[in-house]
């Protein structure tokens, strides 16, 4: 039941998880900025300027959120989304879109690691911990919702004017800082002065490359979803090319984020019937079979099964969720979760671009090799760290 990931005691987390979903240039953002003379592969490389940023700011954001608190980590991750949203409205050309680009890769290592940590601690707080997975499907599902409103609101914007979509999306994550300030930590994670930075930033680092389940679940979270950049970067022009109308775009996402919704809420309980490793098989398959019909290039293939990345990621979350929070300490969880993104970045820092190159030189075709790519990497990493993850299995 829905209900069951709503805990009362959580309320401002809910509504902060709200209001920063309201990303309204979801659905314009690519068009945006082929508006604005940028290339496909110039647009890869805004993601390869947010992949960057993040590796630079990811784990020194994740100690300052052990030391100093989550909460003032996701204060600052929203009003940094704010600005670089406003830049995005504002500036002039592609120099201005690089720099809003690393505002929101700074920001993004703020917010990440944070959130999960504050959401257990938060219910180990009151005794509720075993409800984590149920809540942070819950806080997903509050997500896409706010997520729909705003790709449609977001699209009827662009039509008036294309700044006005990141415009919003500045006011609204500057509400969801304020909103969040009204919120009292767990207190046995403000005291600064009892973690030691420079060893938490060590143990953060260990943890993630000696213990095999997190090294391998690591290494299963790059070879994936490493080939999906190709479809994230190019999507909205590749969806009209394939034939859908541009009136539909933002319905596109919509459905997108409806089918997340009901994920949020369906997904946490597949991962607990299925157990770790069966769930992993399943995500390797989906993500495979998205791509390889992507390539199709015919609209009636390329949208719907192009949901299949969106629903694989999420249940990776989730598969995510139940192996972090038993072999991470709580103390220094959003540290490692940091590191580890932070070394996720630095193997993904060119990957947008070229990917985005690619799709621009080879069009369609690339999806192909990347399906296979995903399938047989994949299966190859899950049966070599077979051991590990069927001992990491919480159920």
């Amino acid at each position: 039941m829905i209900t069951k990931g709503y805990v009362k005691e959580l309320w401002h987390l809910y509504v902060v998880e709200f209001l920063t979903s309201f990303y309204f240039a979801r659905a314009i953002v690519i068009l945006f900025f082929l508006s604005k003379g940028l290339s496909l592969a110039q647009i890869g490389f805004t993601g390869t300027v947010i992949y960057g940023t993040n590796m630079i700011f990811e784990y020194p954001s994740g100690i300052f959120a052990d030391k100093y608190g989550r909460k003032l980590s996701i204060q600052i991750a929203s009003i940094g989304a704010a600005i670089g949203s406003l830049v995005y409205a504002l500036g002039p050309g592609f120099y201005s879109i690089i720099i809003a680009s690393a505002i929101w890769g700074m920001s993004w290592s703020f917010f990440s690691g944070s959130k999960e940590a504050i959401t257990y601690d938060s219910l180990y707080s009151i005794k509720k911990e075993k409800l984590n997975k149920d809540v942070i499907g819950f806080m997903d599902s509050i997500a896409f919702l706010g997520l729909i409103i705003a790709t449609y609101v977001g699209h009827f914007l662009y039509q008036i004017d294309p700044k006005y979509p990141f415009l919003a999306s500045a006011v609204v994550y500057s509400l969801a800082a304020f909103v969040f300030a009204s919120y009292k930590e767990p207190k046995q994670h403000k005291s600064a002065e009892t973690l030691d930075v420079k060893k938490a930033f060590k143990e953060g680092v260990a943890l993630i490359l000696k213990n095999k389940t997190l090294f391998y679940v690591f290494i299963l979270s790059i070879v994936v979803f490493f080939f999906e950049h190709a479809w994230y970067e190019t999507n909205q022009p590749l969806l009209l090319e394939a034939g859908l109308p541009n009136s539909l775009l933002s319905t596109y996402f919509v459905i997108g984020s409806i089918l997340c919704m009901i994920g949020g809420v369906l997904l946490p309980k597949l991962v607990h019937s299925l157990k770790i490793r069966r769930s992993i098989i399943v995500v390797i398959v989906l993500q495979s079979v998205g791509l390889l019909f992507i390539s199709t290039k015919a609209i009636l293939f390329v949208a719907p099964f192009s949901y299949f990345l969106i629903i694989s990621h999420l249940m990776w979350s989730y598969i995510d969720a139940d192996i972090i929070h038993k072999h991470i300490p709580s103390k220094i969880r959003a540290t490692a979760m940091s590191g580890r993104q932070s070394m996720i970045s630095f193997v993904y820092l060119l990957n947008p671009w070229i990917m985005a190159y690619l799709v621009q030189t080879f069009r369609w075709v690339v999806f192909v090799y990347s399906a296979i790519a995903v399938f047989v990497i994949g299966i190859i990493v899950l049966f070599i760290g077979k051991e590990y993850l069927n001992n990491s299995d919480s159920h």
